[in-house]
């Protein structure tokens, strides 16, 4: 879990934090409060702590992402979209590992978490992906 929490900080960084849009992160913050609420009885030892600040750096990935996709004013891009989706797959995989193993299991859980894992990890390696979209809205910048 250490891993993956670095890797999100990561992602975090690399996303950014413009356009900063307070209430889709708050938003967000309110899911992850639902999340950790449902989870935390579940939980014992380290987890007690590993899991709600895990929970917390994806909510927060999963922010920057979504964030960055404006479909106003000609400000998006398709790799921003990717991300985006990337990142709302990894939030979904990740809840299901923490239902089915902290609260009650998921059904096909190998085939649910798996697949969005990997839609996840397309979703955020096609947003650094360079394309002539991505050319043309930093030049209307």
């Amino acid at each position: 879990m250490a891993m993956f929490a670095i890797a999100q900080v990561m992602y975090t960084s690399a996303f950014g934090f413009s356009p900063f849009n307070a209430k889709l992160g708050a938003f967000i913050y309110a899911l992850c409060a639902i999340i950790i609420y449902t989870l935390m009885p579940g939980l014992s030892g380290v987890l007690k702590i590993g899991v709600p600040v895990y929970t917390l750096l994806l909510g927060t990935m999963s922010w920057r992402a979504i964030a960055r996709v404006q479909f106003y004013g000609g400000k998006w891009t398709w790799t921003r979209l990717c991300c985006c989706i990337g990142s709302i797959c990894f939030v979904i995989s990740d809840t299901l590992i923490g239902f089915h193993h902290f609260y009650k299991p998921v059904p096909y859980p190998q085939i649910t978490i798996m697949l969005t894992y990997y839609a996840a990890q397309l979703g955020i390696a096609l947003s650094a992906v360079e394309s002539k979209d991505n050319n043309e809205a930093a030049a209307k910048r």
